[in-house]
């Protein structure tokens, strides 16, 4: 494995971390625009 193709799978694994840590976030978001539309 040469170190070019490592750094591009680990910049995927950070992508793929960063999506799934805000994620959750982006939920809230819209459970919150979702309450103040309904209120």
């Amino acid at each position: 494995m040469t170190a070019r193709h490592s750094f591009r799978r680990a910049r995927r694994l950070v992508r793929t971390a960063l999506h799934w840590a805000t994620a959750p976030l982006r939920v809230a978001g819209a459970l919150v625009l979702l309450a103040f539309k309904t209120c």
